[in-house]
């Protein structure tokens, strides 16, 4: 079932519900109902759409991350130096932030 699917589905059962709605009660709970179920359907709608640019970016960040891992292996293994060890850690959280938010926006 899509999210657009289900937001039918949710509509539906909010006009349902509307159907109950006893407008002199105002604790109703089919008004309660009707509340909730707007709120889920306008945070489903709010949800971020996946699109090609932001994979795009995301596979960029992935690779430039991983580039600069590699440049930080040499720096630090081959040359010794401090720069490498840092530019080895910063690139490395850098390539990990862009998987695990790749992995979010599916």
């Amino acid at each position: 079932m899509t999210t657009k699917d289900i937001i039918y589905q949710l509509e539906s059962l909010k006009s349902h519900c509307e159907d109950w709605v006893d407008k002199e009660e105002p604790d109703n709970v089919w008004a309660n109902d009707v509340a909730a179920l707007d709120a889920a359907i306008d945070r489903l709608q709010g949800q971020p759409k996946r699109t090609e640019s932001a994979l795009t970016i995301l596979g960029l960040t992935a690779i430039l991350g991983f580039a600069a891992a590699c440049a930080g292996i040499v720096l630090a293994v081959v040359e010794h130096t401090t720069a490498g060890i840092i530019l080895l850690l910063a690139a490395t959280g850098w390539w990990m932030e862009a998987l695990i938010a790749g992995r979010d926006c599916r």
